[in-house]
Formats: C-alpha cells, sequence, structure tokens
C-alpha cells in the first residue's frame, strides 16, 4: 500500500479541503469532461460508500439491536456516543484515502504539466474553493442538525387528545411543592379512564430544568426494574426519549426542549395504547 499522506487523519476536514482540491484542478486545469465527470462520480461514489452507508448501518444496528439489551448506567451504554464518533471518524479518514489513491491514479498524472505552468495564478482561486468547501460543509451539519430537531410539544394538542380519548386532565400547577415552584410553569395530570395509568405533561421554565427533570423521572422509572423485557433511550438534537419495560411496568419518557410528558410504571399490558397516545401527543 502506497504511504499515506498526513492530512488523511484530519477526516472529514481534510476530505473537505481534498475535495475542493480536487474541484479546483478540474475545473481550473483541464478541459476534459470526461475526466470532470468521473471526479464528481468518484465523490458521489465515496461519499456514500465509505461515509453515508457505515453511519447509517451503524446506527440502525445500535439503536434496534443494542439499545434494548443494555441498561442505563452499563459501559457499554455509556461508551456508544464515543462508539459512533468513532464509526464516523474512521469513515472520513478512509474516505480521504480513497479519494488520494483516485486522484493519484487518474488526476496528478494527466495534469501535471498543466499545474506547472499556473504558477501563483490559481492560489487565489484556491483560496476562494477552500473557504467555499468550508462554508459548504459547516452548512450541512448545521442543516442536518436542523432536520433532526423535533417540534415543541403543545399543550393544547395534549388536552384535545386527552379530551379524545377519555381522559380526566387535572391542573396540578398549583399544588407543586414550593420548591419547585420556580422551575415549574405547567404540570397537568391525565388520569386514563379507568384509572390504570396517568400521563404527566410537564412545562418548565427552562431547557435545563426539563433535562435535570427527565434524568430524576427516568431514574425513578429504573428504580422499579427487575427483569428488563424491553429497553430503550435516544438522545438526539432537541429531544430525548426513553422506554422501560421491566417486571410487568411499562415507562415512557419525551423530552422536547421545555416540556416533558411521561408515564412511570404503568401495567404493560398498556404498553402499546401508552405508545399510541405518546405519538399522537408528540
Amino acid at each position: 500500500m502506497n504511504k499515506k499522506p498526513w492530512y488523511i487523519w484530519l477526516s472529514f476536514v481534510g476530505l473537505a479541503f481534498l475535495w475542493g482540491d480536487t474541484a479546483r484542478k478540474v475545473k481550473f486545469f483541464s478541459r476534459d469532461l470526461d475526466l470532470w465527470l468521473r471526479a464528481v462520480g468518484n465523490i458521489a461514489k465515496i461519499f456514500f460508500v465509505y461515509m453515508m452507508l457505515p453511519i447509517i448501518t451503524s446506527a440502525f444496528l445500535i439503536n434496534v439491536f443494542i439499545m434494548d439489551s443494555i441498561q442505563e448506567g452499563d459501559a457499554l451504554h455509556d461508551f456508544l456516543p464515543f462508539l459512533i464518533l468513532i464509526v464516523i471518524y474512521v469513515g472520513g479518514v478512509i474516505a480521504t484515502y480513497k479519494h488520494v489513491q483516485w486522484r493519484n491514479e487518474h488526476l496528478n498524472k494527466d495534469l501535471k504539466d498543466n499545474q506547472s505552468n499556473q504558477g501563483n495564478k490559481t492560489i487565489f482561486k484556491k483560496r476562494i474553493v477552500i473557504i467555499f468547501m468550508a462554508l459548504l460543509f459547516i452548512s450541512i451539519l448545521s442543516a442536518g442538525s436542523n432536520l433532526l430537531r423535533r417540534a415543541p410539544l403543545d399543550y393544547q394538542n395534549f388536552l384535545n387528545v386527552m379530551e379524545e380519548k377519555g381522559f380526566i386532565v387535572i391542573d396540578y400547577t398549583n399544588y407543586i411543592p414550593e420548591e419547585l415552584s420556580d422551575r415549574i410553569y405547567l404540570y397537568l395530570i391525565a388520569l386514563a379512564p379507568n384509572n390504570s395509568y396517568q400521563i404527566n405533561f410537564v412545562q418548565l421554565n427552562t431547557v435545563s430544568y426539563a433535562r435535570s427533570s427527565f434524568t430524576n423521572t427516568m431514574r425513578n422509572a429504573n428504580r422499579l426494574r427487575g427483569n428488563i423485557t424491553s429497553y430503550r433511550s435516544i438522545s438526539v438534537s432537541n429531544h430525548r426519549s426513553f422506554q422501560l419495560t421491566s417486571a410487568g411496568l411499562y415507562s415512557q419518557l419525551l423530552q422536547v426542549d421545555n416540556v416533558l410528558i411521561y408515564v412511570v410504571g404503568a401495567d404493560a399490558d398498556y404498553r402499546s395504547e401508552i405508545r399510541t397516545i405518546m405519538n399522537l401527543i408528540s
């Protein structure tokens, strides 16, 4: 194997600069349309095969097969975010090196003579391309983050769903402990028609309070667990969710921004019903 250039270890950053340099060379030093199409095809292939496919596959496998088999606090559970980052980093390194190989085979040889005649005339153009690629990379990351965001949870929609399902809704805001009054803006409790379980809607004053409340409620749910039947915990962008079926009991939490909706310790026979209702609310 050829010696690996140092910049491949920059992963996505190195890849962005390398793609920008490839585009610059093909654009300014070659009039060969076939070479341009081959360069675009190589970039598209590398992006899908060595970056998107491994990331999507690993995230799917972790979410579907691994998350259900581990418990909160397990070493593997805490390591999963780092595992995903490792997959992303290694994917960027491999993609960068694969593009280096393609350049050595198809690009550099054909353009060597042309490049030597350009001199300093292309320095400004190169900087423009690099800046453009960097801004494009940042924009893609920002857009991806926004796509993962969930819409805020609306208490009016909560009331409508509860009314449709025949729940009795109680405004518990005025009965919360005084030490929590500066944290909670609205606290609604919805009782199921047969009093089998309750769904809590809590709107807190800040996102930080909502995250803290989510963590504390999740701990309370974990205290009830025995033999775990299913377990799932997800934290993405502006929302977190938690589901636990254990010892015949089911708990489900959803936090979006500063709103928390949760069910703790319901009979597991109502799991499907609770999931359906939570989906309608969110």
